[in-house]
C-alpha cells in the first residue's frame, strides 16, 4: 500500500489523508449526500435575498463550487486546513486555508453557515456553535450534516465479534485520546438550543453500508457507501492507530485484511447512522458581550431546494508527512478500552434507542 499523504498546516489536528486518493474519496462522499437530500445541498431554507455563506471544512470544495453555481447572487467562503480544492472556480467563490477551532477573523456576517463531516477534527462543539453564532447575521442559518460514528449493523446479521463493528469501537476509542468524540452529533440539538438558536430541526438518516437495503435510491446508497467504506479503511485508521495505539504500520494493514472481508460480505447490514441539524440564529439576536457567555431558545423548521453539479479536477500537492509511532504492541492489547473510554461511556448522553433509529428506514431485501 502507498504510503498516505497528510496535511501539513497545524499537523495534529485532523487525522485524515489529504491525497489523491482521499480527495476522490470525498467527492464520491458529496454524491452520496445529494443522493440522500433527493438532489439538494441544504434543508435549511435559505431565502433568495441571501449574500454571503460560509462552508467550514470545505475539503475539495465540491459542495462550495456546486452551491456557487446554482446561487451566482451570494458569495461563497470555503475554508479548510488543506488546500486541496481546484485553482478554477465561479467568480462567486473563494477558499482560504484555516482551523475552524481557533478564532474566526471573518470580516463580514454570514447569511448562512454549511458544515459537513467535522466528526474526526472538531473538540470543542460548544466553541463551534458559539462561532457560528458570532459570525451570523441576524435570521442567518446554520447547518451541520454529520456522521454518528461508530458504524452498525441494522439487525442481528453481525455481532459483537464482527471485526467491522470492532473496527469502528477501536478508531472511536484512539479518537477520545485526542478529545474527538465521533459521536458529538447525537447532542447538536441541545447544544444549539443551548447557544440560543430557534427552529432547531434535528433529521436522522442512515447510509447502508452495501447493497442489503430494498429501493433503487437506497441500494445506490449502498453500493457508493461500499466503495466509501473500503477507501476510508487505510485513511481512517493509519495516522490514528499508529500515533495514538501504538501500532506498526504492518499491523494496521494486517488488522484491516479482516475488517475488509467483514464489509463485503453480503449477509451482513451494515449501516453509518447520519445526522442533519439546522438552526437560525433570532432575528433580534445580539452579538453576546463575552465569547464564553451563552443564550437559550426554542425548537421546529422546514426543508429542501435543488442545485446542479459542477466540475472538479486534480489538486495541487502538499507536504508529505508519515503516520508516526512505530511502537510494537499486541492486537489484543491495543484494542482494549482504556480506563478514559469506560469513563466516557457510562457518561455518555446517548440514548441507544435514538442511536439505532434511523435502521427502521431501510428494508432488508
Amino acid at each position: 500500500m502507498a504510503r498516505r499523504r497528510y496535511h501539513g498546516y497545524q499537523d495534529g489536528a485532523y487525522h485524515l489523508p489529504n491525497d489523491e486518493v482521499e480527495a476522490e474519496r470525498l467527492d464520491l462522499q458529496h454524491e452520496v449526500w445529494r443522493l440522500t437530500l433527493n438532489g439538494a445541498l441544504h434543508l435549511a431554507p435559505i431565502p433568495d435575498s441571501a449574500q454571503f455563506v460560509l462552508d467550514v471544512g470545505t475539503g475539495t470544495g465540491l459542495w462550495a463550487i456546486e452551491f456557487a453555481e446554482a446561487h451566482p447572487s451570494m458569495h461563497i467562503t470555503g475554508t479548510d486546513l488543506s488546500p486541496i480544492q481546484p485553482p478554477w472556480v465561479p467568480p462567486n467563490c473563494r477558499f482560504e486555508i484555516d482551523n475552524a477551532e481557533e478564532t474566526w477573523t471573518f470580516d463580514k456576517e454570514f447569511d448562512y453557515i454549511h458544515a459537513r463531516l467535522l466528526c474526526f477534527g472538531m473538540r470543542n462543539w460548544p466553541r463551534f456553535f458559539e462561532q457560528c453564532w458570532n459570525n451570523l447575521k441576524p435570521g442567518g442559518w446554520l447547518e451541520m450534516q454529520e456522521v454518528n460514528f461508530p458504524p452498525r449493523c441494522a439487525d442481528s446479521s453481525a455481532g459483537p465479534d464482527s471485526p467491522m463493528l470492532q473496527w469502528g469501537q477501536c478508531i472511536r476509542e484512539a479518537s477520545l485520546k485526542v478529545g474527538v468524540n465521533t459521536e458529538a452529533c447525537v447532542g447538536f440539538k441541545q447544544l444549539l438550543l443551548d447557544q440560543g438558536f430557534v427552529n432547531v430541526k434535528e433529521e436522522p438518516l442512515m447510509w447502508p453500508v452495501g447493497t442489503w437495503p430494498k429501493g433503487k435510491k437506497e441500494k445506490k446508497i449502498g453500493q457508493y457507501m461500499m466503495i466509501n467504506t473500503m477507501e476510508a479503511l487505510q485513511g481512517v485508521s493509519m495516522a490514528l492507530l499508529t500515533r495514538h495505539k501504538g501500532w506498526s504500520k504492518e499491523e494496521v494493514e494486517v488488522y484491516l485484511i479482516d475488517v475488509r472481508k467483514d464489509i463485503l460480505n453480503p449477509k451482513k447490514h451494515f449501516y453509518a447512522p447520519m445526522y442533519v441539524h439546522y438552526a437560525q440564529k433570532p432575528a433580534e439576536a445580539e452579538m453576546p458581550a463575552k465569547e464564553d457567555e451563552m443564550p437559550v431558545a426554542g425548537d421546529e423548521m422546514l426543508a429542501g431546494k435543488e442545485e446542479t453539479p459542477a466540475a472538479h479536477d486534480k489538486r495541487p500537492a502538499e507536504e508529505d508527512i508519515r503516520p508516526a509511532g512505530e511502537a510494537k504492541r499486541s492486537m489484543e492489547e491495543s484494542t482494549r478500552p482504556t480506563e478514559e473510554v469506560e469513563r466516557f461511556a457510562e457518561e455518555s448522553t446517548r440514548p441507544a434507542e435514538e442511536a439505532e433509529r434511523p435502521a427502521e428506514k431501510y428494508e432488508v431485501a
